[in-house]
């Protein structure tokens, strides 16, 4: 079963992701969002990024863990081709810790994809389907 897989919205880019933890689910929501402005093939592990957040539930961390990402392309030029994460449920929230591993983005070397905006709540979910867990999120471009 594939990591993640597009879907067509009226001026917007879907992706549904799934894992068979809640790990590996936002590990491949990340390779959605990050497959979308670039193409991931071309990124070498050159670098490691440590990233910590929270959010009051999974739909929170989730939204919290993508737009971070996009923050950070934005801002730090960076691209992460893989992560390490850990989820911890805390008594009233969720707990992320990652490291993503990846290099500078350089449009020579990466190409250009399509420009992300935002991630957005609108849709954004999260379920349990039989062993696996299922995200489905919205990106505004």
């Amino acid at each position: 079963m594939a990591g993640y897989e597009y879907f067509e919205h009226t001026a917007d880019v879907g992706f549904i992701a799934r894992g068979r933890n809640l790990e590996e689910l936002f590990e491949n929501s990340a390779k959605a969002l990050m497959n979308v402005m670039i193409d991931l093939e071309g990124v070498e592990e050159q670098l490691k990024r440590e990233i910590t957040l929270m959010g009051e539930t999974l739909e929170v961390l989730l939204y919290n863990w993508l737009s971070e990402l996009l923050f950070i392309f934005d801002v730090e030029e960076l691209i992460f081709k893989r992560f390490n994460l850990r989820i911890v449920k805390g008594k009233n929230e969720y707990f992320l810790r990652a490291e993503g591993l990846g290099e500078k983005f350089n449009v020579q070397k990466h190409g250009a994809g399509v420009e992300v905006k935002a991630v957005t709540y609108h849709m954004l979910e999260i379920k349990r389907e039989n062993s696996w867990f299922k995200a489905k999120v919205l990106l505004d471009i």
